[in-house]
């Protein structure tokens, strides 16, 4: 079966990145795609660069916000508004305006995942861009953890590259990520939704041994260097709200 995938780009202020990001993308030998660039109102020339690499490109939307979402907002409305195919059962794919997959078999390998295992969601395995080793939130679940839901009262791991069906995505409560100000919150954006998903999703959430995403963490704009102490404020918040039941069946 050929998995219909939606692999999100947002990004802000990624003129440095976001070239080698979309031809990681254009290089897949997977062609059942559709890639939703989206720009969160940058003010360097991101959104013309990526202009220029998929302006004949049928596969790729290109957006830009009028306003900065943030990542979490800037993810969440490329995947729920500026995604015409709401199809609950397709996949869809994060990957930042500043990082690449892995190889050109990234979106192969998770379609014969999803075809060989009963699964809503999944989450894996990265190396870091600096050092070009794996990261240390690279880990699966434990099963304690998962029949317990104990996914915010334990340490993250779930990191990239994530993938899960929309459908799952269109089960999360829009009140559960955003704050008092009706803004999405501006930072630790995925532990607000991949909490939910996971919580929802159970056994049917993945680890992905492969390695198939490189993440930058040279970028002086990630939020762990550039917004930490609100990163730590917004994750504290998140890990206090309400847990998700299991969902039986999408």
């Amino acid at each position: 079966m050929k998995n219909k995938f939606i692999v999100v780009m947002p990004f802000w202020n990624a003129s440095k990145w976001v070239d080698k990001s979309i031809k990681s993308v254009l290089l897949q030998d997977y062609e059942n795609f559709t890639c939703i660039v989206s720009d969160d109102n940058s003010s360097d020339n991101s959104y013309d660069i990526c202009k220029s690499l998929i302006a004949n490109d049928s596969r790729f939307i290109l957006n830009k916000n009028k306003t900065n979402l943030g990542p979490l907002g800037n993810a969440y409305e490329s995947a729920m508004v500026h995604n015409s195919d709401q199809d609950k059962n397709n996949i869809i794919v994060i990957l930042d305006g500043d990082d690449f997959f892995y190889n050109k078999h990234v979106l192969t390998t998770l379609n014969n995942h999803y075809n060989e295992h009963d699964c809503w969601m999944t989450y894996g395995s990265y190396i870091n861009l600096s050092n070009k080793q794996v990261g240390k939130f690279s880990l699966p679940v434990s099963q304690h953890i998962i029949e317990n839901n104990l996914y915010r009262d334990s340490q993250w791991c779930t990191s990239h590259l994530r993938s899960y069906k929309l459908g799952l995505l269109q089960n999360i409560n829009k009140n559960d990520i955003i704050d008092e100000n009706k803004n999405y919150f501006k930072a630790a954006g995925d532990l607000a939704l991949m909490f939910p998903l996971l919580e929802m999703s159970r056994e049917k959430a993945h680890f992905v041994k492969d390695i198939l995403y490189i993440w930058n963490d040279l970028n002086e704009l990630n939020e762990h260097k550039d917004k930490r102490e609100l990163q730590l404020k917004c994750e504290q918040h998140i890990r206090s709200l309400k847990k998700y039941d299991r969902l039986e069946k999408l």
